[in-house]
């Protein structure tokens, strides 16, 4: 489970600015991600959009 943190900046896959009272979905390797856009993204690949550090999908 990909914890939800308060963020300030953007999300890289959409480049919209995080809310404060959204939050932001943290993967393993520490990047920020909205939590839509970021389920999006892992329907398609299981690693960051920026590292492409691998998610294990166990």
């Amino acid at each position: 489970m990909m914890p939800t943190v308060n963020a300030v900046g953007f999300c890289s896959i959409c480049m919209e600015e995080f809310e404060a009272e959204v939050g932001a979905k943290q993967v393993p390797c520490g990047h920020l991600f909205h939590s839509s856009c970021l389920t999006n993204w892992l329907s398609l690949r299981k690693s960051c959009p920026l590292c492409r550090f691998s998610f294990s999908t166990s």
